[in-house]
């Protein structure tokens, strides 16, 4: 009971620490590169600067992001496309907003005895249902020429779990995201497949406006697609990249040589999601039986934010 005692007094403290009166902007993350320029700029004060009231809040599965969207918590949530698909039923006026651009990796356990193909046969590869991981996931295993049938698929939400799960040899393979992919691969783990800059984009921010949205919410978010632009481009003069080290050393739980020698990825200026990325995650579903009836999936993605 004590710690979670605890983590209420933490909670109450970021509310009023981020001055909690309706108006701030409630901010679902998670530690992945596409989420590292909000830390870097709640971090650096680029928030307080331009005038951003919000709360960032930390979750490592994206299944949480999702209750706490369905529950109203979150104004702006970090996701992807499937699993926004998935929301529409559930939460009111889901909105896919800004793309992300986050690069998955496939790694298997060092040491294991692989080959071009068949490489994962009767292996347990960890991921995530219904999301990016499981989207990718499929796709690896058929340029792979495995069946899918042959490899094991747990489901391993927490993604810092799911890299420790490698690190302690208690899986077999993977699917990661930078700066876990860098880490693994230090440590001597395979890299079997990768996305490529041309492959479709699903992982993107989504707002929730529902009928608690407000004009003061309609400009934070604005002011959010800004002060995540001058972010980026501070990120990439090289300002203050010690806050990126701490951020990568506290947040993203990672060593602090892999921190340190992190490659940041090139970030683009925010821009709404394709609309054939969405029709791709869309037919996925499909093929799963999982996409939901009675939804319109053209009515997910809103270029409202990103308008040059």
């Amino acid at each position: 009971m004590a710690s979670c005692t605890s983590k209420q007094e933490a909670m109450l403290s970021l509310e009023e620490d981020a001055g909690l009166d309706g108006s701030a902007l409630r901010i679902a993350v998670m530690p992945v590169m596409d989420c590292l320029p909000i830390y870097y700029a709640q971090r650096t004060g680029l928030m307080k600067e331009m005038n951003l009231n919000a709360l960032v809040e930390t979750y490592v599965a994206q299944m949480d992001i999702d209750t706490t969207l369905q529950k109203g918590h979150a104004d702006v949530a970090y996701s992807d496309l499937i699993r926004a698909i998935r929301l529409m039923p559930t939460v009111n006026n889901l909105h896919a907003f800004m793309a992300g651009q986050e690069r998955l990796t496939l790694i298997s356990q060092k040491g294991k005895r692989v080959k071009k193909e068949n490489q994962l046969k009767e292996k347990m590869i960890a991921m995530c249902r219904l999301s990016i991981t499981d989207y990718w996931c499929d796709a690896f295993i058929d340029s792979l020429k495995m069946i899918d049938e042959n490899a094991y698929r747990p489901q391993v939400n927490d993604v810092q779990l799911r890299t420790d799960m490698l690190r302690t040899n208690l899986i077999d393979a993977g699917i990661y995201t930078d700066p876990y992919t860098t880490w693994m691969l230090k440590l001597g783990h395979l890299k079997i497949e990768e996305t490529k800059e041309q492959d479709p984009h699903l992982t993107t921010w989504v707002l929730r406006s529902d009928s608690t949205f407000s004009e003061e919410k309609e400009r934070q978010i604005k002011l959010f697609v800004q002060v995540y632009n001058l972010a980026i481009d501070n990120m990439h003069r090289g300002l203050l990249t010690d806050s990126i080290k701490a951020i990568l050393k506290d947040t993203y739980k990672i060593p602090a040589e892999v921190a340190d020698s992190l490659i940041l990825p090139k970030y683009n200026n925010a821009k709404a999601p394709k609309q054939e990325d969405m029709t791709r995650a869309a037919n996925w579903l499909q093929t799963r039986n999982r996409l939901p009836r009675g939804i319109n999936t053209e009515d997910l993605i809103t270029t409202k934010y990103t308008k040059e």
